[in-house]
C-alpha cells in the first residue's frame, strides 16, 4: 500500500515537471498560463481605456491594492498601467489608513462598486458591462 502512494506520488511529481517544462518560454523562464476574458481581438486603445476609467470612476469603482500584489499587478496591467487606473485605484502600501477604513476584507485586491464588494468582474471589460459603461 506504501509503495502504491509512494508511485503515485513520484508520478505527480514527474507529470508536474514535464507540465512545468511545457511553459518555459523562449529564454527559458517559467511562465504561467492566463485566461483570456475579453470578447473581442480588437486591441484597445490608452485613450479608450482612459475613457473607461473615467466611466467607472463615475459610477463609483474603485479598486484598492499593493504593489506586492501579483493580482493587483495583473489587474494595473489589465488597464493599461498605474498612470491610467490611478482615478479609481488605491494603492495601500500608500494609503493604508484609506484602506483599513474604506475595504471591507482585508484581501487586495478589492473591488468596490458605490461601497458594495464587486467579487467576479477583475476585468476591464466586465466591469464596463457591470456598471453600464460603454466599451
Amino acid at each position: 500500500m506504501k509503495k502504491n502512494i509512494l508511485a503515485i506520488i513520484i508520478g505527480l511529481f514527474i507529470i508536474g515537471g514535464a507540465l512545468f517544462v511545457a511553459n518555459l518560454d523562449s529564454n527559458g523562464q517559467a511562465s504561467i498560463a492566463s485566461f483570456e476574458t475579453t470578447t473581442s481581438e480588437e486591441e484597445i486603445t490608452e485613450e479608450e481605456m482612459i475613457e473607461l476609467v473615467d466611466c467607472l470612476k463615475e459610477k463609483g469603482v474603485v479598486i484598492y491594492g499593493s504593489e506586492w500584489c501579483p493580482a493587483c499587478s495583473s489587474l494595473v496591467e489589465e488597464f493599461g498601467g498605474y498612470e491610467i487606473i490611478d482615478p479609481i485605484y488605491v494603492e495601500c502600501t500608500k494609503e493604508e489608513e484609506r484602506c483599513s477604513e474604506e475595504m471591507i476584507e482585508t484581501a487586495v485586491p478589492e473591488i468596490q462598486i458605490d461601497g458594495r464588494l464587486c467579487r467576479s468582474n477583475r476585468y476591464p471589460e466586465e466591469l464596463a458591462r457591470e456598471v453600464g459603461c460603454e466599451f
